[in-house]
């Protein structure tokens, strides 16, 4: 008899989004931040394996109404649950869901499988949060450790921040985040001579610091890849709101927008399908998977980081990192300098700890490669439809309107 597993998803990552959803379903299907879409994507495609079947559930981050109802059925159904909650331990996820994933772990019958939880904290890896959300966070690890589950955490600080709180060690363990590990051990990143660099930039801090304009004046090539705050104005623009204009730094995007060079990927196919059609060659930001997709497809990243999150991500896995500044970084001498040596060079027992904490919770992972190729959908059923934003001039005449309602 197969084992039954059930993966909780914002959306099932092996069809083609839908574009002409409004703004709210749309950035909803991917937990508001299309970075989600990389790490679903690689856990249902590790799990593909013939002597399993693995069935999808929404609910948990759509309808937790409806999921509370099904828990009877999902504990007479399935072997285990899986959730991928990513920064879980912050203030956000703490007032709004957190509460209720103890209440239905608590009901759960069946192990529940935690994989890449993290803490939010700032730079400095300050525990200070915990005084306000230790009790939470300890009841969530130990409604999953009485299900005899087991919890992924991405890294160091938030293995740490456990063991403050005094949480038994058995039920945790760092294991990084899933997203990377989803092409085999193998992986390794290499850093040649560049004559020219077509760059991918990421992060909100871009739309809202004006002296970043200065790295796409000289890169006038480069794209920007959005994970959320632009999809109304890339694909709903009868949607755009006076509130929409006011949060973006329209005469910074002005000119990304009107070249096409904005990106927002609803799909991890599409996104690594277009890095590549565009020919980058650098990807830069504080967006932790807005490089670890072009890493997975060998392009030198070099992750801007602003708090722990990112932090303890690029420290696991040694990808190069700056901090965050407000002083404009020089690209060019940063490309120079990196150097993946020690990331190519621990990628691969990273990766042997990671499917060792997934087969001994009695998971499968990428364990029958012919299979998953055989039934992965491939990388051409998933395409980006073009911007609204492919008249110039209609753009330059809403521009200036706004500009004079502003």
């Amino acid at each position: 008899m197969k084992k039954k597993i059930l993966l909780c998803l914002n959306k099932n990552q092996f069809v083609n989004f839908d574009y002409n959803l409004n703004y709210i379903t749309a950035m909803q299907k991917q937990g508001f931040n299309s970075g989600n879409n990389v790490f679903e994507y690689a856990v249902q495609k590790m799990l593909l394996c013939k002597d399993v079947k693995v069935e999808y559930n929404y609910d948990l981050y759509h309808n937790q109404t409806c999921f509370e109802k099904y828990i009877p059925e999902i504990n007479e159904k399935f072997d285990c649950i899986i959730i991928l909650p990513a920064n879980i331990f912050c203030s956000y996820a703490m007032k709004f869901f957190v509460p209720n994933f103890i209440n239905y772990i608590q009901k759960l019958k069946i192990p529940v499988y935690v994989l890449g939880a993290g803490a939010q904290s700032d730079f400095d890896y300050s525990f200070d949060f915990l005084d306000k959300y230790g009790k939470l966070i300890k009841d969530f690890v130990n409604a999953v450790a009485k299900t005899n589950g087991k919890i992924g955490l991405r890294g160091y600080f938030t293995a740490e921040c456990l063991k403050k709180l005094g949480l038994n060690e058995d039920v945790y363990d760092v294991i990084g985040c899933p997203s990377i590990f989803q092409n085999g051990r193998d992986l390794r990143v290499d850093v040649v001579p560049q004559e020219h660099l077509k760059i991918a930039f990421n992060g909100n801090r871009m739309l809202r610091k004006s002296f970043y304009k200065k790295y796409f004046d000289k890169y006038n090539d480069a794209i920007f890849v959005c994970q959320d705050e632009l999809y109304k104005f890339l694909y709903r623009f009868n949607e755009i709101k006076r509130k929409d204009l006011k949060n973006i730094k329209l005469k910074h995007i002005e000119n990304l927008l009107q070249n096409n060079h904005v990106k927002l990927y609803c799909n991890y196919q599409s996104w690594v399908q277009d890095l590549q059609n565009q020919k980058i060659n650098f990807s830069y930001g504080t967006r932790i998977h807005g490089n670890i997709v072009p890493i997975l497809s060998n392009i030198p990243s070099v992750v801007e980081v602003v708090d722990s999150r990112t932090r303890e991500l690029t420290e696991y896995f040694d990808i190069p990192s700056v901090k965050a500044s407000d002083d404009i970084y020089d690209i060019e001498e940063i490309y120079n300098n990196i150097s993946y040596k020690n990331f190519n060079e621990s990628f691969s027992k990273k990766f042997d700890k990671f499917k060792k904490f997934m087969n001994d919770c009695g998971l499968p992972c990428l364990q029958d490669i012919e299979y998953i190729n055989k039934v992965l959908p491939p990388m051409s059923d998933f395409t980006i439809p073009e911007s609204d934003f492919k008249e110039l001039s209609i753009w330059h005449k809403i521009y200036r309107s706004i500009l004079n309602i502003l």
